[in-house]
């Protein structure tokens, strides 16, 4: 049930995003957990700019 209440239209790296501001806004309870993360020597594919307006577009959008 609650799956289905916050499934994102936005995709990428967007998607999580939406997801968690759809979280908040019902007032679901939300919890982290840290998960490793293996880079190595890649570097990351996310680029800053782009993020931030994709952010700001769910911000908007949600």
């Amino acid at each position: 049930e609650i799956l289905n209440n916050i499934l994102p239209t936005f995709s990428g790296f967007e998607a999580e995003s939406e997801m968690i501001v759809k979280l908040c806004k019902k007032k679901y309870r939300l919890s982290f957990i840290k998960i490793p993360t293996i880079y190595g020597n890649d570097d990351s594919k996310m680029k800053a700019v782009p993020a931030i307006i994709g952010f700001i577009k769910v911000i908007l959008k949600t």
